[in-house]
């Protein structure tokens, strides 16, 4: 556990050589030791990367239909966990909250639902990021 909050105050330093040949394992700390929700070290990972000296290649989306309707405000950029069904459908997981890490472990990608989006209906297109490409 001290591991990554080391790991954490490394990236607050300039990227200094030794910073920059010990980021593979600062990530494979972080990942391991999973005190980071998954969400917010997708978001590290450009740092990560741009530390280490290698240009961020941000993860594919891909449409997937949804099989739910989802109403927020406009405006904002939401990601919304889903599973695919059998259909290859996106479902929205029953259960959310930054405090439910099973959802995030049993989703199978995230929806992006665009800031001009205020309604997702059950049919539409929506990019979908698998959860796979992001932490592998």
């Amino acid at each position: 556990m001290a591991l990554t909050y080391r790991a954490l105050a490394a990236l607050l330093n300039y990227p200094t050589t030794e910073l920059q040949l010990a980021i593979p394992q600062i990530a494979a700390t972080l990942q391991a030791e999973a005190m980071v929700p998954a969400p917010a070290l997708a978001a590290l990972r450009p740092l990560l990367d741009r530390l280490a000296g290698a240009t961020y290649v941000p993860p594919p989306r891909f449409l997937v239909r949804s099989g739910f309707q989802y109403r927020k405000k406009a405006g904002r950029r939401e990601y919304v966990r889903v599973q695919f069904d059998g259909a290859g459908d996106a479902q929205r997981y029953p259960k959310e909250g930054a405090g439910i890490l099973t959802s995030l472990t049993e989703s199978d990608a995230l929806m992006e639902l665009p800031e001009d989006l205020s309604v997702l209906a059950p049919g539409d297109l929506a990019p979908c990021i698998p959860l796979g490409l992001l932490l592998g």
